[in-house]
C-alpha cells in the first residue's frame, strides 16, 4: 500500500510523482491516472508557455526553478540510456498593455521581476515599435518582453515525468 496516493497523473502529478521518487520516496507514491493516454487531460493541449513573467516572488522562483528543469528535461529524464525526448524553445514573451492601470501594474511587476535578476525589458510603444516592426502598437501603450523565455512541448513533458517517476518505481494505476 502507498502512503502517498496523488490524483492525476497530468503535468502536475507525474511531476510531484517525479520529485517525490528523487527524494527516495518512489516505491511510496501511487499515481491514480483515469485517462493514461492523456486524452483528455489539459495540459497535453496547452501551448507549453514557460515564462518569468509574474509580478509575485514566489511565482517567479518557482517559473525559474522549472525553466532549469525544461531547459535539462533531456538529460533529468533520461531512462536507460535514453534521453527524454523534448526542446525548450527559448524564443521570448511578449506581455503587451493598454491603458493607464495596466501600464502601473506592469510597471511595479517589472520592478519585481528586474530586482530579483528576470532579464525582462520594459518598452514603451515606440521601444516596442522599434524592437518589432511588424507588429501594430497603435492600441498598446507598454509592453514587458523576456527574452529567456519560452516553449515546451507539454505532452512530452507529461510523458516525460511519467516515464522518469515508473522507471524510479512509481505505481500508475487507472
Amino acid at each position: 500500500m502507498a502512503d502517498i496516493i496523488i490524483i492525476g497523473g497530468s503535468i502536475m502529478g507525474s511531476s510531484i510523482a517525479y520529485h517525490l521518487a528523487m527524494t527516495g520516496r518512489a516505491g511510496d507514491v501511487c499515481v491514480i491516472e483515469p485517462d493514461p493516454a492523456y486524452e483528455w487531460a489539459a495540459a497535453p493541449r496547452s501551448s507549453g508557455g514557460v515564462r518569468l513573467m509574474h509580478g509575485l516572488v514566489e511565482n517567479i522562483e518557482m517559473s525559474r526553478y522549472g525553466r532549469e528543469v525544461y531547459k535539462n528535461f533531456a538529460q533529468l529524464m533520461d531512462v536507460d540510456g535514453l534521453p527524454g525526448s523534448f526542446d525548450f524553445l527559448e524564443h521570448g514573451y511578449l506581455y503587451l498593455v493598454a491603458g493607464p492601470d495596466d501600464v502601473a501594474a506592469a510597471e511595479e511587476s517589472w520592478k519585481i521581476q528586474t530586482g530579483l535578476g528576470v532579464p525582462n525589458d520594459l518598452l514603451d510603444r515606440d521601444e516596442l515599435s522599434a524592437r518589432f516592426p511588424s507588429l501594430y502598437v497603435g492600441d498598446v501603450d507598454a509592453a514587458i518582453h523576456g527574452p529567456q523565455d519560452g516553449f515546451i512541448d507539454p505532452h512530452a513533458a507529461v510523458t516525460g515525468f511519467r516515464r522518469k517517476a515508473t522507471n524510479l518505481g512509481v505505481t500508475y494505476i487507472k
